[in-house]
């Protein structure tokens, strides 16, 4: 009888697991986006600027081996392909870049080879592993697509995400115009439960964190995100009030 009730009870936890997908949702960063009044008032009077793009590296020109990697190499072209699409006028970057390296300055407007550029869009910083965690794992009804309550496990689920970082100076002022950081989170529309791998098990029974699964982003989600993020930062420059 014992035997009998046990194998209804595991079929009964089969078929509604069965009903049930199982999702990993990290909690979002805010984007953070700063448009001065001046950069503002330059974009209304002039909607196609002159610019030109700058890069974590100082030292880099287009044909560099400084760059740090060539998904950067490929990330700053496609960034500027998009600022073309947007209808800006982008400088030789390798040009200007050398021009400013060589000026020994950070006084943009003091720099002649910057005569004709009305804005430096400079790449602060590109961070492809930052982190996400979460104790949370959400059933969602393979019928109705309707999330249900969410359970709290002692697996730790972890992953990375991205964040890109850019920053908005107007060169006859030298003013630090525009202040853009944008994030993507794994699997914005949710981490699919069986897709994450045991990295660690916790010897001690009593621990909160039973174990830490991890789930490896594709490289190519990773750069796709950043070409978008270029979209927002021209669709942030746009926002005049």
């Amino acid at each position: 009888m014992i035997k009998k009730f046990f194998c209804v009870l595991t079929l009964v936890s089969i078929l509604v697991s069965c009903r049930s997908t199982y999702k990993i949702f990290y909690p979002s960063y805010d984007d953070e986006k700063i448009t001065k009044t001046s950069l503002k008032q330059l974009l209304k009077l002039n909607p196609s600027p002159s610019v030109v793009l700058r890069v974590p590296n100082t030292n880099d020109n287009a044909t560099s081996n400084s760059v740090r990697s060539q998904e950067d190499r490929v990330f700053y072209s496609s960034v500027e392909k998009e600022l073309l699409k947007a209808g800006l006028n982008v400088r030789d970057r390798g040009l200007i870049n050398t021009s400013i390296v060589n000026a020994q300055s950070t006084d943009y407007s003091k720099i002649p080879a910057l005569m004709n550029t009305d804005l430096i869009i400079e790449i602060v910083d590109i961070n492809r592993a930052v982190p996400y965690s979460t104790h949370e794992v959400t059933p969602i009804d393979r019928k109705t697509g309707v999330e249900k309550n969410k359970v709290i496990e002692p697996i730790l689920y972890q992953s990375n995400g991205a964040f890109v970082e850019y920053k908005v100076v107007l060169v006859k002022t030298n003013e630090v115009a525009g202040l853009y950081k944008f994030y993507y989170k794994p699997c914005p529309t949710g981490c699919l439960l069986q897709e994450f791998k045991v990295v660690k098990k916790s010897e001690k029974k009593t621990s909160r964190v039973g174990e830490i699964r991890e789930y490896v982003v594709i490289a190519s989600k990773v750069e796709n995100f950043l070409n978008a993020s270029v979209k927002d930062l021209v669709a942030a420059l746009r926002e005049i009030e």
